[in-house]
């Protein structure tokens, strides 16, 4: 069932959510910059279209490269981040569990989330999707090594097993983690603004990749900075780097 939202009311309510938020924690580095950039998705472009076709992105995705017709042990050879992610939780998870299950660590499904993002981030900046698995783990691979740097020419390294040994292990502030629900919830209002479509599968599967996209973020900045605790500037890193790849151009991403 198709909702009719007043647009401008519900930016607002966005706004004093994000002033809610920003007077709980004034002194968390550059939260304003980020909190401002959330309300921005409800204009953009590549946001909105993001929104609308990921489903399909992933769909079409599956079709170019049906399950049947994949050999596991040649895909692990051409692409060994996918054998070594297995060493990350194999929990199943369902697209509320992110915040109610009991450890810390990401699980292999919402790396899958993570993988099935950046196939919709690249088909909204290539005029004609190539669903291009080369192009999707090489571009995986550089977001999660370099995160908001990934469009710098920088020596990069491949993940690995250890890597996500590390993801595994990290654990959240307490306090970083009640951050990053609220900037979450924020963020997930948008997406049911776009869609305006009442018990929508489709918002589902958006509100668990988005969610779990973020999440993979967030360890991920631990890792990168040599820390097992997730903390505020991970959080932030995190979002800088999901609206940078929304923005980005093709040629940053390949």
């Amino acid at each position: 069932m198709k909702v009719e939202y007043n647009m401008e009311k519900e930016k607002r309510n966005l706004k004093k959510k994000t002033e809610k938020i920003l007077k709980k924690y004034p002194n968390v580095d550059d939260l304003e910059y980020v909190l401002e950039k959330i309300l921005t998705l409800v204009d953009s472009k590549p946001f909105n279209i993001l929104t609308k076709n990921l489903v399909n992105y992933i769909l079409k995705f599956n079709e170019v490269h049906p399950e049947e017709d994949i050999d596991i042990e040649l895909l692990w050879e051409e692409f060994p981040m996918l054998k070594d992610a297995f060493v990350l939780d194999m929990v199943k998870d369902t697209s509320r569990s992110i915040f109610s299950r009991r450890s810390d660590t990401i699980t292999y499904t919402q790396f899958g989330n993570f993988l099935s993002f950046n196939i919709g981030i690249l088909s909204i900046k290539e005029e004609d999707p190539l669903y291009s698995r080369e192009r999707i783990y090489n571009l995986s691979n550089k977001v999660m090594v370099l995160l908001d740097e990934f469009d710098k020419d920088i020596y990069l390294n491949t993940v690995d097993v250890n890597f996500f040994r590390s993801l595994d292990a990290v654990k959240w502030n307490k306090d970083a983690k009640k951050l990053f629900k609220k900037m979450v919830w924020v963020l997930l209002d948008i997406p049911s603004l776009i869609i305006a479509t009442l018990f929508s599968d489709i918002i589902s599967d958006i509100f668990a990749t988005y969610r779990t996209t973020l999440t993979v973020l967030v360890t991920c900045s631990t890792v990168k900075n040599n820390r097992n605790i997730m903390e505020y500037e991970d959080v932030i890193c995190a979002f800088k780097t999901f609206f940078k790849l929304i923005d980005a151009d093709i040629n940053d991403l390949i």
